[in-house]
């Protein structure tokens, strides 16, 4: 009988629940055909009738205990199996919580990558105003110093060409 108890420990410690779910059935198969041949047996072997209701009683002892048996295996196959469902549930939790920092971390540099463009262009946008300016302020200048020049220029008198008015006789074109 221990080492029944200690096969059915054994089987209890694997975790593997398709073993166990196929032991379970094969001892329900067992003990099912234990009970239909147990009268059949009684008198096959012309027991007495004194000895039957002994032998039918031991029988069922160990009936009712392979019963027991399989009660415990199949309460210890659906906590495993509550267990893998619970391990279950908890790494797909872990797996989205992982999943959404990922994307919260994507997000994160997706929005920094943007920022940085943003400031390249504006510092772009100010290094050509300032261009833009820099010639402006260069072409003032140039306009400022043309006008002075152009000052300087008109205060110079030019000494005064007589002429000559066409009369409007086209003889006189050529001479003109």
């Amino acid at each position: 009988m221990r080492s029944r108890n200690r096969t059915i420990l054994d089987l209890v410690d694997s975790t593997t629940t398709e073993i166990l779910t196929q032991r379970i059935a094969s001892i329900t198969n067992r003990i099912q055909a234990v009970h239909a041949l147990k009268e059949e047996i009684k008198f096959i072997n012309d027991e007495s009738k004194e000895k039957v209701p002994k032998w039918a009683d031991d029988i069922e002892l160990k009936i009712n205990g392979a019963d027991n048996k399989v009660c415990e295996l199949r309460q210890q196959l659906g906590n495993i199996e509550e267990n893998e469902r619970a391990v279950n549930k908890e790494t797909e939790r872990v797996a989205a919580e992982i999943e959404r920092r990922k994307q919260l971390e994507l997000e994160k540099q997706k929005f920094e990558l943007e920022q940085e463009a943003k400031e390249e262009e504006r510092k772009r946008e100010l290094q050509h105003k300032a261009e833009i300016l820099s010639q402006q302020l260069e072409y003032q200048k140039s306009i400022e110093k043309t006008a002075k020049e152009h000052d300087q220029n008109a205060a110079i008198k030019l000494p005064k060409l007589p002429v000559t008015i066409f009369d409007g006789d086209f003889a006189n074109w050529l001479p003109f």
